[in-house]
């Protein structure tokens, strides 16, 4: 089964419950790079990234794909650090 989590908006209220040994897929903008991630991941690993050509805002515009494990924090310890940061 797969599970969702978002950082937008308030999406992180309905946070399912996880331990840390999770492997999460993280779709984020196109500026959150392996550095944002490792915050957060003891591993990450790039797979994709989009870019939309049509922009104005070309250089910051589109998102990338992540594969992270190794998660740092348990669920109820990630919601409160993006609650507390309002990613």
């Amino acid at each position: 089964m797969f599970e969702r989590i978002s950082m937008t908006s308030c999406y992180y209220d309905w946070l399912p419950e996880f331990g840390n040994d999770k492997v999460i897929i993280a779709v984020g903008e196109y500026n959150l790079s392996e550095k944002f991630w490792l915050q957060f991941f003891e591993s990450v690993k790039e797979l994709k990234s989009y870019r939309d050509m049509y922009s104005k805002d070309y250089q910051n515009s589109g998102i990338r794909l992540f594969i992270c494990k190794g998660l740092k924090y348990n669920s109820t310890e990630l919601k409160s650090i993006i609650n507390k940061y309002g990613m």
